[in-house]
């Protein structure tokens, strides 16, 4: 089959028409640049575009594909068939070698991000979602390339090989629902978690100490040794919370903040610098941690009861020029939430850096045996 022929048969089938090769594109529903192509030879209309130019230029097919203009015989009735099974073959075939080239460019794509996933995979449901998503991928890729290489076929031959496949895929459907299940329990879990009970109070008179040490201290882990007892002695004390209680635990913050006389901001100062809890395990042997004084990672100079151990916070600010002391509690910080008049008594560096494990400072836990045996305080 002579492709240039063929186009040239087309362009003089056109101008006999008079028309140009916008005419004929936009009759045809194609670009001019298809027009072109197909009377220069570069490339031939699909078969169903070359009936409906066959109608319209009133020839036989058979000449369309002769490119000339022929007598009606039956015997090249036959040969025109042929030419036509040969032509639509050559196309298919055109096609197909493209669908190879993707097909192989896809399976080396979906391999190296298979093997980036791997290598990257930290254990975390995102982490395990596109490990699957990967996979998946990857096996529809190998698929596809398979089949367009003529490959599929002779694997499904062998009865062992497809054994093998069909369970690795029901592993893989497995490992989906599996995760799929996981998924939509986190879920379940949060929105419960969020519908929980949140508690809002504000003004000095909201504040007591034994109320939030009976209500919240075993979710947050803390005896509040920190915040003071009394509130008499305080001059223009703020008090503030918002607490929320959640299927597994407590968060939400606590801030107390008061000025004092001279001699009662020492006072304070003095039974801050004295907080101490002991710990002791199961061999009795204890361990008393000493509230911790930290000058630089907070706006201002901070006595400390815990900071980082279970994502919670405990501290007192003290700023010595105007004898003013602000108490904070926060578990789970949260920017959004926090007050934001608030924020500069903070850690210095915005909002909270979260160190997890037993490594954080924490007044009320202790680890033993160089941390095979850790304690909370069991004196609570």
């Amino acid at each position: 089959m002579d492709q240039k022929k063929i186009g040239l048969f087309l362009k003089e089938l056109r101008k006999e028409k008079k028309l140009t090769q916008e005419q004929m594109a936009e009759l045809f529903a194609v670009s001019n640049k298809t027009v072109s192509r197909w009377e220069t030879g570069y490339n031939l209309p699909d078969i169903s575009l070359l009936v409906q130019l066959a109608d319209f230029y009133e020839v036989d097919i058979r000449e369309m594909i002769h490119g000339e203009r022929k007598s009606k015989t039956d015997e090249e009735i036959n040969k025109a068939a042929a030419l036509m099974a040969d032509y639509a073959e050559e196309k298919q075939s055109k096609l197909l070698k493209w669908i190879r080239s993707i097909s192989i460019m896809g399976e080396i794509c979906a391999a190296t991000t298979l093997a980036i996933q791997t290598k990257k995979f930290d254990g975390s449901f995102s982490s395990f979602g596109l490990f699957l998503l990967s996979i998946i991928i990857f096996t529809a890729m190998t698929i596809i390339c398979l089949y367009t290489n003529g490959l599929l076929e002779r694997i499904a031959a062998h009865k062992q090989l497809v054994k093998t496949v069909k369970i690795l895929n029901i592993i893989l459907i497995i490992l989906i629902v599996r995760f799929c299940i996981q998924i939509g329990m986190v879920l379940l879990i949060a929105v419960i978690d969020a519908s929980g009970l949140r508690e809002q109070r504000l003004g000095i008179e909201q504040y007591n100490k034994i109320y939030y040490l009976d209500e919240y201290a075993a979710d947050f882990g803390s005896r509040l040794l920190i915040f003071p007892e009394e509130t008499d002695n305080m001059i223009n004390p703020y008090f503030a919370s918002d607490l929320h209680t959640g299927i597994f635990d407590s968060d939400g913050y606590i801030i107390l903040q008061a000025e004092y006389s001279e001699k009662n901001y020492a006072a304070e100062i003095e039974r801050l610098r004295g907080i101490s809890c002991s710990i002791t395990n199961g061999k009795a042997e204890k361990f008393t941690n000493y509230v911790l004084y930290e000058a630089e990672d907070f706006a201002y100079p901070a006595y400390l009861t815990c900071d980082g151990f279970s994502d919670m916070y405990e501290y007192a600010l003290v700023d010595k020029e105007n004898c003013r002391i602000t108490y904070i509690l926060v578990n789970y910080p949260d920017s959004d939430v926090f007050p934001s008049d608030f924020i500069k008594y903070t850690k210095a560096e915005m909002f909270y850096k979260i160190d997890r494990g037993t490594e954080c400072f924490s007044i009320y836990a202790h680890s033993f045996d160089g941390g095979k045996t850790f304690i909370v305080n069991d004196n609570w």
